[in-house]
């Protein structure tokens, strides 16, 4: 089981699908940089919601694509729950 594991992780590290030996989600660096942009710029978008950048993929080992996008909402997501975590606790303390 471990050493799947340790082959999953070593695959989504690979620099092109094509030297993985299996085609998917997270099957290679660029799906998982990609991943972690968008869950990045959906955290970080405050107030304005412009979604990602156009360049986000330019001169970068990144997917261009629905992981970015995806995870942006994602991030989004999270990012919402934050405020209302945090304005729960603190309207708690007033």
């Amino acid at each position: 089981m471990l050493s799947k594991i340790i082959k999953r992780i070593k695959e989504a590290g690979a620099p092109t699908e094509e030297s993985t030996d299996r085609d998917g989600f997270l099957s290679y660096s660029g799906e998982t940089h990609a991943i972690g942009v968008g869950i990045y710029h959906g955290f970080i978008d405050f107030g304005d919601w412009k979604g990602l950048p156009e360049d986000y993929a330019e001169g970068k080992n990144i997917e261009p694509g629905w992981y970015a996008k995806g995870s942006y909402v994602v991030g989004a997501i999270i990012r919402v729950l934050c405020y209302l975590a945090l304005g729960g606790a603190i309207s708690s303390l007033l």
